[in-house]
């Protein structure tokens, strides 16, 4: 038999960062935070 579950996700994003949360969809569950940066490409003309 097959347990349903529940998983939320969160994204906070700017011009350099982005920001994902991830938390279990029970009281007191795990939340998981994870970070991306990137620099901007810089044009040369």
């Amino acid at each position: 038999m097959e347990e349903d579950s529940e998983l939320f996700v969160g994204l906070d994003t700017s011009e350099l960062k982005i920001l994902v949360v991830v938390a279990d969809g029970e009281r007191n569950g795990e939340v998981r935070f994870f970070l991306a940066t990137s620099q901007p490409s810089r044009r040369r003309c």
